[in-house]
């Protein structure tokens, strides 16, 4: 009866460690699921660092495709320079514009000249007076 009795008990012991065996994976699955990215610790995991903004290439390879690029723009900026040249060229031989620009000198000259002649005549009078 004795011998009965401790096979009851320990198939009763087998049968709750198994269900606390059961329910310690669920336990340990709820956990994971709960507490993502958690450890048994209770740290939490880093998040891996983002990719490099270049993809796998090499520093080197970052460094000749930019020189590539600038140069490239360098081109295209020195073709427009060019042509932007030209065109200041031809706008500065245009003889409408060389008449309207010694019309613009001539009135300055007068009005500097007029000026010149106004200061002088106050100047002589503020002497005049103070001597």
């Amino acid at each position: 009866a004795q011998a009965a009795d401790f096979e009851q008990a320990s198939a009763g012991d087998e049968a709750a460690g198994a269900k606390a065996n059961e329910n310690g994976e669920q336990k340990k699955e709820g956990e994971q699921a709960d507490g993502e990215g958690e450890t048994k610790d209770g740290d939490k995991k880093e998040a891996p660092p983002p990719p490099p903004p270049h993809g796998d290439k090499t520093p080197w390879q970052v460094f000749t495709e930019t020189l590539k690029t600038e140069f490239s723009a360098s081109k295209e900026w020195n073709e427009s320079t060019k042509q932007l040249g030209g065109t200041i060229h031809d706008f500065t031989q245009n003889p409408n514009v060389q008449r309207a620009k010694s019309a613009y000198t001539k009135t300055t000259d007068a009005a500097a000249s007029g000026a010149a002649t106004v200061l002088k005549t106050t100047g002589k009078a503020i002497g005049q007076s103070a001597a």
